[in-house]
């Protein structure tokens, strides 16, 4: 099993690789689209849902690949359900957008989560987890219907119910549909309620379905609230670096800093292969090089802000650029920003000081 699963891992990764390279093109294009004036309304809520979707992609590749290398071992931090769970319409919206043209009944999401429920777990797992549930409520109401998200905590577990209004599924389907390999849909694989069921498990949680009501299913998930832990990362004790753009020569007090304070370093020379590099490994901040002339600094800090929320961003300015980071828009403000010239003292400082 070991070795099946190590060759799943490696193929995993072949496929994410390939796929990224595919996927890449289609960032530039979106950025591209957010830079033209006067754009429609409905040309930005597609732009979005576009943005979204492709963060999505990548997050469920790279999850796969880390998935079946070092499955119940992914890197974990603290979550909030409820953000999650709201995330959910943005997501699915490509599959189920009210468009009169497709000939798809309409859809709504009625969303109950009243309150937070922080957990322990991988983002990305537990997105998998309920966009794979969303996607099959959907496919189970090509009339149009209801897909209802409730959220509750009790105890000290957060209770979660994902249900529609579809055709529904028999009991004999519903005490197997976990099973691999299991799919009452010609072009399905078999493999999505397994895979979430592994996921849900592995973060020390339960899955189930209820079959009872008069119309489609209901699938439950209970997973353990985060417990408070007796000492927690103080803030500076960063290990993990991304630096983004900048030449050699004006990087290199940047280095030795960075080399001073044992952080691990990598480089992306633009923001294709920053945002390849941000959803396949795990980041404590992101060094962005900004220049004058370009936009890109602000389309790659809002991608990171809303793809991996943990990571702080800092903006490193050419000598002719000065922001004044007050006036910026919340969703593309840096968490500092290092001014050229500086000296490996001063940027510790600012490193220490986040």
């Amino acid at each position: 099993d070991k070795q099946k699963q190590l060759a799943l891992g490696q193929m995993a990764a072949a496929v994410m690789h390939d796929i990224g390279n595919a996927i890449s093109p289609v960032f530039s294009l979106i950025k591209l689209l957010h830079t033209v004036d006067q754009l429609p309304d409905r040309a930005k809520k597609i732009g979005d849902s576009l943005d979204t979707s492709v963060e999505h992609a990548l997050n469920v590749l790279s999850n796969l690949r880390q998935y079946y290398q070092n499955a119940g071992e992914t890197t974990r931090s603290s979550a909030n359900l409820q953000e999650l769970v709201r995330k959910i319409p943005d997501i699915t919206s490509v599959r189920w957008w009210n468009d009169p043209e497709s000939g798809r009944g309409k859809l709504n999401f009625s969303i109950n989560a009243p309150g937070q429920a922080i957990i322990e777990c991988n983002e990305f797992e537990i997105l998998q987890v309920l966009v794979n549930l969303v996607l099959n409520a959907i496919d189970a109401m090509p009339d149009g219907g209801t897909i209802g998200i409730q959220l509750a905590v009790k105890d000290d577990q957060a209770l979660l119910a994902i249900s529609d209004t579809g055709i529904g599924m028999t009991p004999e389907a519903a005490s197997i549909c976990f099973d691999p390999y299991v799919t009452g849909r010609t072009e399905g694989t078999g493999l999505g309620l397994a895979v979430c069921k592994r996921i849900i498990e592995d973060h020390g949680g339960e899955i189930d379905v209820s079959t009872d009501q008069p119309q489609g299913v209901t699938f439950n998930i209970r997973l353990p609230l985060r417990q408070a832990k007796p000492t927690e990362k103080k803030p500076g004790t960063f290990s993990s670096c991304l630096i983004v753009g900048g030449n050699t020569e004006d990087s290199k007090p940047l280095d030795e800093a960075l080399a001073r304070l044992k952080i691990k370093t990598n480089k992306a020379s633009g923001p294709d292969e920053a945002l390849l590099e941000v959803f396949s490994a795990d980041y404590d901040f992101a060094i962005i090089h900004v220049a004058a002339d370009s936009t890109i600094h602000s389309y790659l800090t809002r991608m990171i802000y809303r793809s991996k929320p943990g990571i702080k961003v800092v903006w490193w300015l050419g000598d002719d650029y000065r922001p004044r980071p007050l006036e910026l828009d919340e969703s593309i403000r840096p968490d500092a920003i290092l001014n050229t010239p500086y000296t490996t003292e001063e940027f510790s400082s600012l490193i220490q000081a986040l």
